[in-house]
């Protein structure tokens, strides 16, 4: 199953999940709201076995009691593909992919891009991006995503908001040097 760049906009908010549970296969379990710690099944497997990639680099969590992947730290503004493969095809990735594989592509902008939304809650989402294609079929891009949501107290006697706030910087690029593809990507999430 692939979700493309029109496909994951349809979809609003910063919350990927939103879109990756309409995959067919898929559930999601969520410790609490927004960017709490978000674990994804396919096809009934556990969380731990469903490998995760990042522009082709696997980012589950080894240092982990499971292993799993936390989508609660992955905001859409900077996807631009997500792609599932479930079945017997995604044995050949290892153990860690009995489940299935998803592979998340960050986007390249084509020239300059921004966007924003804010919400009751104090929930406000940015994302900003510049990018596009240098020479031929080489291209590069960066982006910028920022959410924050203030929250609420999930204790009945609380008074700490239990809200969510995250800054994601990407960088990507591609070039083909003679009968070779160059291929780099960096990811920062606090």
């Amino acid at each position: 199953s692939v979700l493309d760049w029109a496909d994951l906009q349809a979809v609003q908010g910063p919350d990927l999940t939103r879109a990756l549970q309409r995959l067919p296969g898929v559930t999601l379990t969520r410790n609490g709201g927004l960017g709490s710690f978000t674990g994804l099944s396919v096809r009934g497997a556990a969380s731990e076995r469903v490998l995760v990639l990042i522009d082709g680099v696997r980012v589950n969590d080894v240092g982990g009691p499971a292993g799993g992947f936390d989508f609660g730290t992955v905001v859409g503004g900077g996807v631009e593909r997500v792609e599932l493969l479930r079945g017997p095809g995604s044995l050949v990735w290892g153990s860690d992919a009995l489940g299935g594989v998803v592979h998340l592509s960050s986007r390249i902008a084509n020239g300059l891009e921004a966007s924003g939304e804010a919400g009751g809650a104090g929930q406000f989402a940015g994302n900003l991006a510049l990018g596009g294609y240098l020479a031929g079929l080489n291209k590069a891009g960066i982006s910028a995503s920022y959410v924050t949501r203030s929250g609420f107290s999930s204790a009945a006697t609380g008074v700490e908001d239990d809200g969510f706030e995250q800054l994601a910087l990407s960088a990507r690029g591609e070039g083909d040097i003679g009968p070779f593809t160059l291929f780099g990507s960096a990811r920062y999430a606090a």
